[in-house]
């Protein structure tokens, strides 16, 4: 679970790569993983590094500074995390229906 996570961030990490891509990556993470992965992503960032991190959870998305939203395949929503999450609540308090996991509807918390 979470310990094979962090060895395959680890791997990723090996060599200091300019572009890393992450898929789930705070999934099966205890708490000290997760700060761990914070750690991690805030120290890529401040060596200029990108990361770009697939995720359904919102917990995953806080360390980034821009959000990509796709349905369907095209773009939905792009921009500063802060600005998209605000669209998002914005359709979902509006009536829309706003899905982050296509079998969970109104994933945002």
């Amino acid at each position: 679970g979470g310990q094979r996570q962090r060895i395959g961030l680890a791997r990723a990490l090996y060599g200091e790569p300019s572009i890393v891509i992450l898929d789930e990556p705070n999934a099966n993470l205890d708490q000290a993983g997760e700060a761990a992965l914070s750690q991690t992503l805030e120290r890529l960032r401040k060596r200029g590094a990108i990361a770009v991190i697939v995720a359904h959870r919102m917990q995953a998305l806080a360390a980034c500074n821009k959000l990509l939203i796709l349905e369907n395949g095209q773009q939905k929503h792009f921009g500063p995390r802060q600005d998209v999450i605000a669209q998002l609540r914005g359709a979902r308090s509006s009536g829309g229906v706003v899905a982050l996991h296509p079998h969970k509807q109104g994933a945002l918390t």
